[in-house]
C-alpha cells in the first residue's frame, strides 16, 4: 500500500543558501522531561541513531535537507494515545479538569460536543510567533458509565535562521509533562523547498535523499512532476509495514511546473507523512 499526500507550494522568501538552519523550538514545552536524557551528541552518524527522539529526527532531517540544498520551510511533531482504559462519568470530569489544569500554559476551549462525547483543544504559541502547540482531548462514551479518552499533540514550528549560529538548537522550558507522551507514537515531518535553478529530476533527487538516510526503497510513485519514495531506515525505530516489508520513512517531491523558474518542494516524513489530524 502506497500512502501518497500532495504536498504544498511553499514560496519562502530569500536566497537559497546552503548555510545551516537554527531551528529554535522555544514553546516545545511538552517534549522536553520526555527526552531530557536522551544523549545529544556531536556525532549524527546512523549507527549512533538508535531508537531516536523526535527532535533528534528533527535534527538529523535539518542536516540531510541542508547537504541537499534544501531550503527547511516548516517543521511538524505529532503524537497520540488511544487509552484503552474507562472511567467512570465522574473520574472523567475530574480527568479532564486536571489534565488543562497541569496544561495550563495552554488557552483551552471545549470545540464539540454531540452525544455525552466532547472534544477539548488547547493551544498555545510562542512569543516569536514561530511556534504553534496543539493539545487535543477527546472524550468517548463507550458504555452506559464507561468513558474513554483520545490524546493528540501536534506543534508546527518556523525555522529561525541565524547567522552567528549555524548549528542546531532547542530551548526548552522545564515543566512537567503529561504521562502519556512517554509512550506515545510520534509523527515527524518537515516541508522544504529545492533550488529553483536545478534541473535534476525529482526522481533523482528523492533517490539522492533516500540514499542520504541509508533507507532501503521498499516502494515508489513515480509521475512526470511527482514522486513519493517509502522506504525503511533500520535507525529511525518505530515502523509500519507495507507489502509485507517494513517502512518507516516517506519522500515526496513535486516540481511546480507553472511559470519560469518553479521550485520543487521537498516533505520528509517518518513513519510516515501525515497532515494534522
Amino acid at each position: 500500500m502506497l500512502i501518497r499526500s500532495n504536498v504544498q507550494n511553499v514560496r519562502p522568501g530569500g536566497e537559497i543558501t546552503m548555510e545551516r538552519y537554527t531551528v529554535v523550538l522555544g514553546s516545545l514545552v511538552l517534549i522536553f522531561l520526555l527526552w531530557v536524557g536522551v544523549a545529544q551528541g556531536n556525532d549524527n552518524s546512523d549507527r549512533d541513531l538508535k531508537a531516536q527522539s523526535p527532535l533528534q529526527t528533527i535534527q538529523q532531517m535539518n542536516d540531510k535537507m541542508t547537504d541537499h540544498a534544501i531550503r527547511t520551510s516548516r517543521w511538524h511533531i505529532y503524537a497520540r494515545d488511544n487509552d484503552p482504559h474507562t472511567m467512570t462519568k465522574r473520574s472523567l470530569a475530574e480527568f479532564v479538569q486536571q489534565y488543562q489544569e497541569q496544561l495550563s500554559m495552554f488557552d483551552w476551549a471545549k470545540v464539540e460536543e454531540e452525544s455525552e462525547n466532547e472534544v477539548w483543544e488547547g493551544v498555545r504559541t510562542d512569543i516569536n510567533q514561530t511556534v504553534t502547540e496543539k493539545v487535543t482531548l477527546t472524550t468517548i462514551r463507550v458504555a452506559e458509565d464507561d468513558y474513554r479518552t483520545y490524546l493528540t499533540y501536534n506543534a508546527s514550528m518556523l525555522p529561525v535562521y541565524h547567522k552567528d549560529n549555524q548549528g542546531f538548537s532547542m530551548l526548552f522550558e522545564n515543566v512537567q509533562s503529561p504521562e502519556w507522551l512517554s509512550h506515545a507514537e510520534f509523527f515527524v515531518r518537515a516541508e522544504g523547498v529545492l533550488p529553483s535553478s536545478d534541473t535534476t529530476d525529482v526522481e533523482q533527487w528523492g533517490l539522492d535523499i533516500t540514499e542520504s538516510f541509508s533507507a532501503n526503497v521498499v516502494e515508489s510513485l513515480e509521475e512526470p512532476s511527482f514522486v513519493s519514495i517509502s522506504a525503511y531506515a533500520p535507525f529511525l525505530g518505530s515502523n509500519l509495514e507495507t507489502k509485507g516489508e517494513p517502512m518507516n520513512l516517506q519522500i515526496a517531491l513535486r516540481k511546480n511546473e507553472q511559470g519560469l523558474g518553479g521550485e520543487t518542494t521537498v516533505t520528509i516524513g517518518t513513519p510516515i507523512i501525515t497532515a494534522e489530524y
